[in-house]
């Protein structure tokens, strides 16, 4: 009995190794989670994932990627914590390549859509509308969504493309 639970630890184990967006989750989490165990993990994994959507990626592009960590999002100066992330959130939200904790992380332009029931919100009222950023104020994009909507952040340079973010907008957080 004893030898499959090893076994099942080992395997978990190299599965999170070799997973790199798990990996480096895990790695963050356990450096910044003093009551840590892999239930707590898996679980606050399992919240985040209501918020973060798929990132439906294009990388149909002939260009050399840029790479980005995990969750290149930061809101205020702080890595975006997906689990308090929702419409009552404020504050500045910018997309940033290089080391997150380093004050040379640099901002990357990016466009902001929105999107509601498969449909994108198309409001020439939006300040953002159509335009390219390198921050911009939660408050301004949440006077357009409702609960449920997805706030998508999509990189203006194409090599940019890994760091495109789908999140889906909640009201209780």
């Amino acid at each position: 009995m004893t030898t499959k639970k090893s076994f099942v630890l080992i395997v978990v184990g190299l599965t999170l190794c070799f997973n790199s967006a798990i990996g480096q989750n895990l790695e963050f989490y356990m450096a910044y989670n003093s009551k840590f165990t892999l239930l707590s993990f898996f679980k606050e994994q399992k919240q985040n994932l209501e918020v973060q959507r798929d990132n439906e990626f294009e990388p149909n592009y002939v260009t050399k990627a840029t790479h980005f960590v995990t969750n290149p999002l930061l809101l205020d100066g702080a890595v975006l914590n997906y689990k308090n992330f929702g419409l009552y959130s404020k504050g500045e939200l910018k997309i940033v390549k290089g080391n997150l904790s380093a004050k040379d992380a640099q901002a990357i332009p990016f466009y902001v859509f929105i999107r509601r029931n498969g449909e994108f919100v198309m409001d020439k009222k939006m300040p953002f509308f159509n335009k390219q950023l390198y921050r911009v104020q939660l408050s301004e994009i949440f006077k357009f969504c409702k609960n449920g909507d997805d706030l998508i952040l999509k990189p203006a340079r194409v090599q940019d493309w890994q760091a495109k973010r789908v999140l889906r907008l909640f009201e209780g957080c």
